[in-house]
This record gives structure tokens, C-alpha cells and sequence, in this order.
């Protein structure tokens, strides 16, 4: 296995590839998913690159691209076999050759158990990343969002708790700005000495119910009224104005525009008319429900009269109380 040294002859004149070269091995794949096959050698000119399977396997599943490069006064060769969708059929031993040289690679399939998570009911709930093999290996796993690792965001790490090899991410205290998408990655190491790795992603849902941020706000001026009303919750929430029973349209003195990402977050009317004063209201709704606030809009008002829906609950909770 691995790397054999060839002879080559062009003519009257000789030349020595370098081993042929496999990607770092094993190789894992994903039943359903893309599987490439690479194999390179460098030497003094281009050569030809077969790869052949240990058991039969039809090539004409494979896109084929044979492609030369420069490296170190060296000419590099490569031969790439991509096949769009894979499966246990092409968990095999693919050999390499360039001329009398060959170089094994041997592929293992894998699948992935994945499981999304809503935060109703009762905590905790689970994040589920389970990788099944046909081998015994396995790698290291390991959870992100927005890019950071979820060990290292502050708000997040005293209320999660991982399972067995980091398969299971648990949210103990689930909040609803929890709700939105994480990534599993899952890395494979080879186990000879090049360091070489794979790594394979997938996307993770944690669906919650919209809530409005506490950073809304509301600026009103003889110019204009500015309603800012940011939501967060996934699937991304949609946001509807209220005036009345009247969804409030775009138009030349309405201006609908987003906020951190979300549509129609932001409510602005200009030159306002005395009509245009009064009560809006935010509702930010998707899936799994919806949570409003209210803005009263006249001459003058800022912030301290925005009400949210929490708010007025208790408002007419405790007016119950009173009245019994």
C-alpha cells in the first residue's frame, strides 16, 4: 500500500515520477452526498493517471478532470473523479497508478443521524449529530454558530451540555434568542504521518418563537415617525404593522426596511399628517407563534410609551385582581 516508486520513458529519454500520491487515508465519504477521488504525481513531465477500483465500478458515474501544474521546476499531474450522489456500493479500495506505480486508497462510508430541535414545552432539548459507520473509526465533532464554537459564547456555554464524543449538544435553559442555526463538524484525522484531515459539515435547526428585542424604539418629530421594532426567532420571523385592523403598506411616505437581517423591521412615515399620529402595532410571527408590541405615536412621545405584549398582560392581570 501507499508509495511506489515508477519508471517512465518518453522516447530515447527517461524520467522518474515521484510516488504517486493519494490524498491522505483513510478516506470517508457520505452515503447520498458528493465522493472525490484524487490521485496526483510530479516529475520532469505531465503523465498519464489511471484510478481503478479494487471491485468493479462503473466510471462513467464519475466526472473525470485530469489537470498539469508547476511546482518546483516540477510538473504536477492530478486526476480528479467526482461523483454527484455516492453510496455503499463505492466503499472500496481504489488504486492509483501512473505507469508501472500504484497507491491505494481505501474508502469508508459513513452516515449522519441528525435530529432538529424546537424550544416549546418543557426544557431541556437536544441538538442530535450522530455519525454511523461501516468502520471503526471515529472522529471529532464539534459545534458552532455564527461561525463561533459554542463553547466560547458567553451567553450560551454555562446553559448547553454536550453528550457522548460531542454527539448531542443539550440546552438545559433554552431562551428563545437560542432559536436559529448551528453547524456539527465533524473531522476525520489520517492515521499516517501526513496530518492530513476531512472535514464534513451539517446544519442544525433550533426553532423558537419570535420575541421582540428590548431595543425597540420610537423617535417622533415634526418630520417624520420611526418605529423600530427588531425581532428575533427561527424561522426568521415575519413583521406586520397594525393600524387597526389595517396592515400598514409601503408607499412614497412609508418606508418598510429591515433590521439585523429581518424585513420590515423598522416603520418610518414621513412629513407626517395629523391622521398618521396614534397607535401602531409590531406583531413578529412565524411557525411557532408571534409576540407584539405596541407603539403610541403622537407629538412628542419616545420610548417610555412603547408597551410590549408581556407588559400589557400583566397590566390586565393585576386590573383582574383588583376587580375580585
Amino acid at each position: 500500500m501507499g508509495k511506489v516508486e515508477a519508471i517512465g520513458q518518453t522516447g530515447q529519454e527517461q524520467f522518474v515520477p515521484e510516488p504517486v500520491v493519494p490524498e491522505p487515508q483513510p478516506r470517508f465519504y457520505q452515503s447520498g452526498k458528493q465522493l472525490v477521488i484524487t490521485c496526483s504525481s510530479t516529475s520532469d513531465k505531465a503523465v498519464s493517471i489511471e484510478i481503478r477500483g479494487s471491485t468493479s465500478f462503473d466510471k462513467t458515474q464519475f466526472l473525470h478532470n485530469y489537470t498539469t501544474e508547476m511546482v518546483d521546476d516540477k510538473v504536477k499531474s492530478t486526476l480528479q473523479l467526482t461523483k454527484s450522489v455516492a453510496s455503499s456500493e463505492d466503499a472500496q479500495i481504489y488504486i492509483c497508478m501512473v505507469n508501472s506505480a500504484t497507491a491505494q486508497i481505501i474508502f469508508n462510508m459513513f452516515d449522519v443521524f441528525l435530529r432538529n430541535a424546537n424550544i416549546t414545552g418543557l426544557p431541556p432539548t437536544t441538538l442530535r449529530c450522530e455519525p454511523e459507520f461501516l468502520s471503526a473509526a471515529f472522529p471529532s465533532i464539534h459545534w458552532y454558530r455564527d461561525g463561533m464554537e459554542l463553547s466560547s459564547i458567553a451567553h450560551l456555554k454555562d446553559r448547553i451540555q454536550f453528550g457522548q464524543n460531542n454527539q448531542t449538544v443539550e440546552f438545559i435553559k433554552p431562551e428563545p434568542q437560542d432559536g436559529g442555526v448551528y453547524i456539527c463538524r465533524i473531522t476525520f484525522y489520517a492515521d499516517d504521518l501526513t496530518g492530513g484531515q476531512q472535514i464534513f459539515e451539517e446544519q442544525l435547526f433550533l426553532q423558537a418563537k419570535p420575541f421582540i428585542k428590548p431595543e425597540k424604539s420610537m423617535t417622533v418629530t415634526n418630520t417624520s415617525i420611526r418605529l423600530q421594532c427588531p425581532a428575533g426567532g427561527y424561522p426568521e420571523p415575519q413583521i406586520f404593522w397594525l393600524r387597526g385592523a389595517n396592515v400598514t403598506e409601503s408607499s412614497d411616505r412609508v418606508k418598510l426596511t429591515p433590521i439585523d437581517g429581518v424585513r420590515s423591521a423598522q416603520l418610518e412615515v414621513l412629513n407626517p399628517k395629523p391622521e398618521d399620529y396614534g397607535t401602531y402595532v409590531c406583531t413578529a410571527e412565524n411557525s411557532l407563534g408571534k409576540d407584539v408590541a405596541t407603539f403610541h405615536a403622537t407629538m412628542g412621545t419616545s420610548n417610555s410609551q412603547i408597551v410590549s405584549l408581556e407588559l400589557l398582560y400583566l397590566i390586565l392581570l393585576l386590573v383582574a385582581c383588583f376587580a375580585t
